[in-house]
């Protein structure tokens, strides 16, 4: 994968997704040559599953969230309200 040859080379990445099928233990292994970036879509999960039309949708991303703070992996959101 992409973040493989990257990481593997010392570039560091900005990996930009909704989180919900990111696999923390596998980000977890790129630990200090990764950042994350996501959106969340709205101030909760009625607003964010409206949004982007899939329920749980916004438990996935925020618990993804907390587990990768948990890690010390670097997490940037952009948040709509």
């Amino acid at each position: 994968a992409f973040v493989d040859i990257a990481t593997s080379n010392g570039t560091n990445v900005e990996i930009y997704s909704n989180l919900t099928l990111c696999p923390v233990d596998k980000l977890v292994e790129y630990k200090g040559h990764i950042r994350i970036a996501t959106t969340i879509l709205g101030p909760n999960a009625d607003i964010h599953d409206n949004i982007t039309g899939v329920k749980g949708s916004f438990t996935k991303t925020t618990g993804v969230i907390e587990q990768l703070i948990r890690h010390d992996i670097p997490v940037r959101a952009f948040v709509t309200s």
